[in-house]
């Protein structure tokens, strides 16, 4: 349940930060660089990142997460349009406007040039394609503005990246099939004293010490290796899914400026 409540919570954080970006002048959803939907592809993004962010730390996403989040990012589009649309005005000279100057777009006297009126539909349909709307926006407007369709698969498209950018540099966890590994980095030692630390470490995780909260507080304060061109980076990675916790290390060297991360196959 709380993955849905982070879901909607990031949608209508979107929304509400596209409808303040509209009432400053900027309609920031309809902007596009060339033919890809820029605006739409970023508000996409952020209205599915809460429910990836919650998901992260529970399990490895599936195709119905993929599923809901694309449903979520058609309800932005739509609430936002719905926005769009209620805080448009046409002022005395024929421009659009958000800040309530003139009439509204939908009043019955606001008439296009093929007589027709303007309802949310017609709005959301022909704003930025029909010729006969196009005459009541500025060109800087219009110029980057792209197709309706276009703009739909931006806030789709946007919406199913966020998983894949947030499980790039995520490990898939060796002892269930759902779950994931985090990880956190515990401290830098030089290679010779790896395996003293390595044994060290798994005598206080397996014993339940005491002193391992106190003993890596000890090792990031008195260890600097920052700038050392050989160094081997401990770190704890756990699977919030069956709980299974290992050590793992990534060995730096000159030669290799992001190595792999090996993981112990003992559990701590």
């Amino acid at each position: 349940m709380m993955k849905y409540i982070w879901g909607l919570v990031s949608v209508v954080g979107t929304v509400l930060i596209s409808s303040l970006l509209l009432l400053l002048g900027s309609p920031v959803h309809s902007f596009a660089v060339w033919v890809f939907p820029l605006g739409a592809f970023i508000l996409g993004l952020l209205s599915s990142l809460g429910y990836f962010i919650y998901l992260r730390k529970k399990r490895k996403w599936q195709v119905g997460d993929l599923v809901f989040v694309s449903f979520t990012s058609l309800l932005t589009f739509i609430s936002i349009f719905f926005i769009h649309f209620q805080a448009t005005f046409i002022s005395d000279h024929g421009f659009i406007n958000y800040f309530g100057d003139g009439t509204h777009i939908s009043d019955p006297s606001v008439v296009l040039m093929a007589g027709q009126q303007v309802d949310f539909f017609s709005f959301m349909n022909n704003l930025y394609t029909d010729r006969n709307f196009q005459h009541l926006i500025p060109v800087d407007q219009v110029l980057i503005v792209p197709a309706l369709w276009v703009e739909v698969a931006g806030y789709v498209a946007g919406a199913l990246a966020i998983p894949f950018l947030l499980s790039a540099n995520v490990y898939k966890c060796k002892s269930c099939t759902p779950g994931y590994y985090s990880t956190t980095k515990l401290f830098d030692v030089l290679p010779e004293e790896y395996e003293k630390e390595r044994a060290i470490l798994h005598h206080l995780y397996q014993s339940n010490s005491s002193e391992l909260s106190s003993y890596l507080i000890e090792k990031q304060m008195t260890t600097d290796l920052r700038h050392s061109t050989n160094k081997v980076t401990i770190y704890n990675i756990a699977c919030h899914t069956c709980s299974t916790r290992h050590l793992a290390a990534r060995h730096y060297t000159t030669e290799k400026d992001a190595p792999p991360l090996k993981v112990e196959s003992e559990q701590i």
